[in-house]
């Protein structure tokens, strides 16, 4: 834990009893910053996801409106890689976006392309992922008319997603997203 310096009377800031990533960072971290080779960027990541809500970015105080009771909290990091600080922000946009949600079944699949195809990809990404997008849909469409599995009509969406590892010796990995709504 990092150690945190506070006023003297303001013992009432609240600590955190579960394992969280800053614990792992802060724990393991130094340990792997020495091993592998991270970016500027990535070492500051971990230093703000370590310094979050510990005292490293200073407190604040929140004041009752009826009973002046005085409550004390540490600030976060608001990295936007951080879980502590994106916790709350997740779970608005996650709320809204139920609130968008048909009263019908959803369904989450993955199409991931091989590392083989992945590579010409490179060289013609639009066609590469347009024949991504056509085989996922021609497969969620054949299993969704087909009576031996749902004998429906579906419909559904696709994100491209693209996520980097850098740092741990991984490359560009892509992959569609499909959700399938079944009415």
């Amino acid at each position: 834990m990092i150690p945190v310096a506070v006023e003297k009377g303001h013992s009432s800031i609240s600590k955190r009893s579960s394992l969280e990533l800053a614990d792992i960072f802060i724990r393991y971290g130094e340990e792997y910053r020495a091993r592998h080779r991270l970016s500027r960027k990535q070492l500051s990541v971990m230093s703000a996801i370590e310094g979050c809500r510990t005292g490293r970015f200073g407190y604040h105080v929140d004041i009752c409106d009826e009973c002046r009771h005085l409550e004390y909290s540490y600030n976060s990091c608001r990295n936007r890689h951080c879980p502590r600080c994106q916790g709350i922000a997740r779970r608005r946009w996650v709320n809204a976006r139920l609130n968008d949600l048909l009263p019908i079944p959803y369904y989450h699949a993955v199409f991931t392309l091989p590392h083989t195809i992945f590579s010409l990809s490179l060289y013609n990404k639009a066609l590469i992922y347009e024949l991504l997008f056509q085989s996922a849909a021609e497969t969620l469409l054949q299993f969704g008319n087909d009576p031996k599995w749902l004998g429906a009509l579906i419909g559904f969406y696709g994100i491209l997603h693209t996520p980097v590892f850098t740092g741990a010796g991984y490359g560009e990995e892509r992959y569609g997203s499909i959700c399938i709504c079944i009415s």
